[in-house]
């Protein structure tokens, strides 16, 4: 069944992307997102279900600030999807500000501490975004 799902959720992120206007999509680990300038991206935060009770946040490397889950801004928003073991962040109206690299990161409760963290360096050029993601434990 979590192979199932995930290949679910796999196809229904992909129609939020198309949905907001994704030019280009390239893998599922290492993918490639483009959209206008001034567009929308969902990115989603998959995690394991053992981590459903765990804090889970949205980390911007430009200014160094965390959005935790649950939090809807102007322009953000960090919704946790618990009975999917996922959280999806969505950017809304991006322009050159955004250049830079993000994380979706779980803080896993173990001692001695290891975030799982989903990479995404987020890059606007040419009226288009750019979004290349990796999974990886620190």
């Amino acid at each position: 069944m979590a192979a199932h799902a995930k290949t679910k959720i796999f196809y229904i992120s992909i129609g939020f992307w198309l949905i907001l206007g994704v030019k280009s999509y390239d893998g599922w680990s290492n993918y490639t997102l483009t959209v206008q300038t001034g567009g929308s991206v969902t990115i989603p935060c998959h995690y394991d279900k053992k981590y459903t009770q765990q804090k889970k946040y949205w980390f911007s490397e430009i200014d160094q600030t965390k959005t935790y889950t649950n939090t809807t801004d102007e322009n953000l928003s960090v919704i946790d999807h618990p009975d999917q073991s996922l959280f999806t962040v969505t950017m809304r109206n991006l322009q050159d500000k955004h250049n830079g690299r993000y994380y979706c990161v779980v803080e896993n409760g173990e001692q001695p501490p290891k975030n799982i963290i989903y990479e995404i360096q987020l890059k606007i050029q040419s009226g288009k975004t750019f979004c290349n993601c990796f999974n990886r434990i620190l």
